[in-house]
């Protein structure tokens, strides 16, 4: 699947910054394979491709929820000339996180 494309093509003013759309890709993926194979520290994509409608979405939707992120659609509270913002620390969901179920493997 060509993430980048989709990525791009749902947000169009990212098709200029092809580095953050990397960094965003690569880092969904960390998030995956820390989630799904926390007994494998080096797990990667030449190991365990990502290969499953499941996985390709769960990493389109980790990239829809940290461009999200990065503007004032996660502020929670700000506070600035009586208006108040607040923004989460958090990368993803819960949601998005539990979705994920861990595979352990024998030491």
């Amino acid at each position: 699947m060509d993430f980048k494309a989709k990525i791009t093509n749902k947000y169009p003013h990212l098709k200029d910054n092809e580095e953050l759309v990397d960094g965003l890709i690569d880092k969904a993926k960390m998030f995956y394979f820390a989630l799904r194979y926390p007994s494998l520290p080096n797990v990667s994509e030449e190991t365990h491709p990502i290969e499953t409608c499941f996985e390709e979405q769960w990493i389109l939707s980790a990239c829809d929820e940290m461009i999200e992120r990065l503007g004032f659609t996660s502020a929670l509270a700000y506070r600035e000339n009586g208006v108040s913002w607040s923004f989460d620390n958090t990368q993803l969901s819960l949601t998005l996180i539990n979705l994920v179920k861990p595979i352990a493997s024998v030491i």
